[in-house]
């Protein structure tokens, strides 16, 4: 399953980002101009583009396109922002990349710290109901993500950075409890228990085979 997480965050999660982003839209968000379009090929790019699609294009004085006088290129052009909310590339990819860099840090000690405790309730709890819990972890995590999404990003990424900690459950911890059910179920059966391991690893790959199809057909219809 970490396979398939982790191609959601890649094909799903990533451009979800992107789309929450925005810019131009009141004075708290306006673009400075280092974020002008200065270089003459990507000005040529834009314009021809722009002549095609019937878009229009605001050009200063000295030649440059204005950050936010950019228009909403086709999604099917390469000069797509990525966001509806923002026609500025540039901005929409670094702040995105920018909540990336925070949230992954955060996950990842967020996980360091959380598998010793997981390990304690195992011992205690037992196996199934501590990857129970990490499942429980996990919905909460699509429904912030849901809200997030829902609210228009009105608590700005603060329910991004939770749920991409909780994301994390499906990662470390969740294989190191699930490697030790195996385990106990298997005893000392060496060969019984390393079969399972590789049934386990089939039907994840597998899993991730079909779902990334599933995902390509999809974004290709809704793109």
């Amino acid at each position: 399953m970490m396979h398939i997480f982790m191609m959601l965050e890649i094909h799903i999660y990533m451009p979800y980002l992107y789309s929450r982003v925005p810019c131009c839209v009141s004075p708290e968000n306006m673009l400075g101009d280092h974020y002008d379009i200065t270089d003459p090929l990507m000005i040529k790019a834009m314009q021809d583009e722009a002549l095609t699609h019937n878009l229009t294009l605001n050009v200063t004085e000295s030649g440059h396109l204005a950050a936010c006088s950019l228009p909403h290129f086709l999604k099917t052009s390469q000069l797509w922002s990525f966001s509806p909310r923002c026609t500025n590339k540039a901005f929409v990819q670094q702040s995105a990349q920018g909540i990336m860099a925070v949230m992954k840090p955060t996950q990842k000690l967020f996980t360091f710290g959380i598998l010793p405790i997981v390990g304690a309730l195992a011992d205690s709890w037992g196996r199934a109901p501590v990857l129970g819990l990490m499942g429980g972890g996990l919905m909460l995590a699509c429904g912030l993500s849901a809200l997030d999404a829902y609210t228009d990003a009105a608590w700005g990424n603060g329910l991004v950075y939770i749920s991409g900690c909780l994301f994390g459950l499906a990662f470390q911890p969740k294989d190191s409890i699930l490697s030790g059910a195996v385990a106990d179920l298997m005893g000392d059966d060496m060969v019984n228990k390393g079969r399972t391991f590789v049934v386990l690893r089939t039907v994840d790959s597998a899993l991730s085979f079909f779902v990334n199809i599933f995902i390509y057909m999809y974004l290709c219809e809704h793109r």
